[in-house]
């Protein structure tokens, strides 16, 4: 039977469905379990306005801000599971992949937009744009049952409006709406928000007048972001995690995109970048500015790469539309073209089975059975410790999932969790008095005698399933490059040498007792 060529296209973004869904299958991420209690509790009626998780900073104000999120997670999980969660996000993601491509310019359907979609004769649709290959391939590691996912959608509409001076004028009075949304789902908001500030005092300085309809917006789009359940709070949220400098040195996503070596994400920059760079005169000046803004925030932070992919992505395909339009005309121009661009496509076929391959591998080492611990915490669950229960920083969200019972000394909330002063018995910020612990720059025993720790739950030394043991063997190597001498303090020997019994023990996790 012959196969329409329509019929490939759909299998395109069929299979970037499944590569999705796949991912959020495979891996837990480490904020899900704290992320589905707190929706649980607010579903319930009950929202957390201090910290109810951890013995360390119990009055610290918790906020949730990605209340929709969470609850969305608390209400699909007993009925769907995590499958059936992470489908919701996979249509999420290919959804705001696809409203990122809308954003391209096909008033010229000719044979460019047909080269395009059709590298092999065959109707591939969007899968068959080259760059949209690599781009996918640069946020399939960022995709899963994240909080972050769902913020992509946003992203997508917000560029795919804003951009666009007919689409803006129709719909902007319904910005406000859509930032109250967005404040609800998730923190990115407060980027997009700059985004539309910086362009509507822009597009204000090009007038040579103020834009009262738009700043008015901007300003109302940004006081309505206080209509949830944690008021002011959702900016000193946002506001502590975008001022400290010490996450890009401390947290694995927050960290510069230079020091990864990111296959797809090098491709995608350089050709993006050379190409609308080239044919920035094709752009609208606000709309390369934009590009070049967040694309430096991508580059300071890898957390903000599929941010800048959505924005870049159609306006990479345009560039290399506009290198068509201008070598077509040259003799035997548009055959050279279409050989270079068959190449490309090929070669970014080859990038994203790599990405796929190595994704699936990493994707696995950070799957529930192979990177938490879940032995380790059943034998707790059967033999309830006395006192409280210090345990490695990625498994605080994991603790508070399965063992609701017992509060733990740090989770993923918390790296941007400081304070100049705190109530007796509380830490100021307990991420940095877990740093000093594991490196011997603080007394242990005093911290534990303080708060009554009498169970450490650690990784076993010989795992390589703790992401943070390969982070530690990188991040040591820089140090030395950069002249500082590594820490080689070994916490679980001196808790066997101080008569720390070793209680439980696999090839993941580690139980000491005192």
């Amino acid at each position: 039977m012959k196969i329409k060529y329509s019929l490939w296209a759909l299998l395109g973004l069929a299979l970037f469905l499944a590569l999705f869904t796949l991912k959020g299958v495979i891996t837990l991420d480490p904020d899900f379990g704290y992320r589905l209690r707190t929706g649980q509790m607010i579903a319930s009626g009950i929202v957390p306005k201090t910290d109810p998780y951890t013995y360390t900073m119990p009055s610290f104000p918790y906020v949730e801000h990605a209340v929709s999120v969470a609850v969305m997670w608390a209400t699909l999980y007993p009925k769907v599971g995590r499958i059936g969660i992470s489908i919701v996000h996979a249509l999420v993601a290919l959804a705001a992949l696809i409203i990122a491509t809308k954003r391209v310019d096909t008033t010229q359907k000719s044979s460019r937009y047909n080269l395009a979609t059709k590298p092999f004769g065959l109707e591939l649709g969007i899968a068959g744009i080259f760059p949209v290959l690599l781009a996918f391939a640069t946020i399939l590691p960022f995709a899963g049952i994240r909080a972050q996912t769902i913020s992509w959608i946003f992203i997508s509409v917000f560029f795919y409006v804003i951009l666009n001076r007919d689409l803006w004028k129709r719909f902007k009075l319904f910005t406000p709406l859509f930032f109250l949304l967005w404040a609800n789902t998730h923190g990115s908001w407060s980027a997009a928000l700059a985004v539309l500030g910086f362009l509507t005092a822009y597009r204000s300085l090009m007038a040579k007048k103020i834009l009262w309809t738009d700043g008015i917006l901007t300003l109302t789009s940004l006081l309505i972001t206080l209509i949830n359940p944690y008021g002011i709070g959702v900016w000193r949220e946002v506001w502590s995690s975008l001022s400290d400098s010490s996450l890009r040195w401390r947290i694995l996503e927050w960290m510069p995109s230079f020091l990864f070596v990111d296959l797809s994400f090098i491709a995608f920059f350089t050709i993006s970048t050379f190409f609308v760079v080239k044919y920035r005169k094709y752009f609208l000046t606000e709309t390369f500015l934009v590009y070049t803004l967040v694309l430096s925030q991508a580059i300071l932070s890898r957390r903000h790469i599929p941010l800048w992919i959505f924005l870049a992505l159609p306006m990479t395909i345009q560039a290399v539309w506009y290198l068509f339009d201008e070598i077509k005309p040259i003799k035997f121009g548009e055959k050279r073209f279409k050989i270079i661009y068959k190449y490309a496509w090929i070669f970014s076929i080859i990038i994203l089975v790599l990405k796929i391959g190595y994704g699936y591998r990493d994707a696995k080492t950070l799957s529930e059975q192979a990177y938490y611990p879940v032995q380790a915490i059943a034998y707790l669950n059967e033999h309830t410790p006395e006192g409280e229960i210090f345990s490695t920083y990625s498994w605080g969200g994991y603790l508070i999932w399965k063992m609701p019972e017992k509060k733990v000394f740090i989770d993923g909330r918390m790296p941007s969790w400081k304070r100049g002063t705190a109530p007796e018995n509380e830490l100021t910020n307990a991420y940095t008095v877990y740093e000093e612990i594991l490196k011997e720059e603080t007394n242990y025993k005093d911290i534990f005698e303080n708060f009554n720790v009498r169970t450490v739950l650690i990784n076993t030394e010989s795992s390589e399933s703790d992401e943070s043991s390969s982070l530690q063997i990188w991040y040591e190597s820089i140090l030395t490059k950069l002249g500082h001498e590594p820490n080689h303090f070994d916490f679980q020997q001196t808790l066997r040498d101080d008569g720390w019994e070793t209680i439980y023990k696999d090839s993941i996790a580690t139980i000491y007792q005192k």
